[in-house]
């Protein structure tokens, strides 16, 4: 089964929820704001929701993580998720 984390759960990242969920099994979401979190858990089928991306990130194994947050946080996001292998999706 194909799992994906998006993390960033604004306009953009509600819009790969729908895009993903034809190529992957397991979506999971990760966003500092609650809010966000529960409307798309709502929303959406997901499967596991986080408010620390380095959580999920660290207690599960993703094929793929989507980072759909402001640009100056993805260097970070995306460091954590190259050190354990994980496939890459940056939006601008």
């Amino acid at each position: 089964m194909k799992k994906i984390l998006i993390v960033g759960i604004g306009s953009i990242g509600r819009r790969h929820i729908e895009n993903f969920s034809n190529f992957f099994d397991i979506i999971d979401i990760a966003d500092i704001q609650e809010d966000r979190v529960l409307k798309a858990k709502k929303d959406f089928k997901i499967n596991n929701t986080f408010l620390d991306y380095k959580i999920a990130i660290n207690s599960n194994k993703y094929d793929a993580i989507a980072i759909t947050t402001p640009p100056h946080l993805h260097l970070e996001i995306a460091t954590q998720a190259v050190h354990k292998n994980i496939n890459l999706f940056i939006e601008k």
